[in-house]
């Protein structure tokens, strides 16, 4: 099977951002870029179906409730030379 690396890019705020993903991916890494949350697929060639994927956005401090706690965490994007920081979490 050939691969090929997918983004797919999030607004900088707190919230729950749905995105269309193809099935046959695998997360690999989330960082800043250009302002916005970019998140960075694993992707099977060819697409064979695409899923609905949710992922949650928490402010450091903002209060996280149960059950996305225990939704993997993706990671931790940071804006403004860290004055502004968000956390990403993947629902399941």
């Amino acid at each position: 099977m050939k691969y090929a690396i997918h983004k797919y890019l999030l607004l900088p705020h707190s919230g729950v951002y749905e995105v269309e993903i193809p099935t046959n991916s695998t997360f690999l890494s989330v960082q800043q870029q250009f302002n916005k949350i970019a998140l960075w697929f694993r992707v099977g060639i060819p697409i064979v179906d695409i899923k609905k994927v949710k992922f949650h956005v928490f402010l450091t401090g903002q209060d996280i409730m149960s059950p996305v706690y225990m939704f993997p965490f993706l990671g931790t994007v940071q804006f403004d030379s860290g004055d502004f920081v968000l956390h990403v979490f993947q629902e399941n």
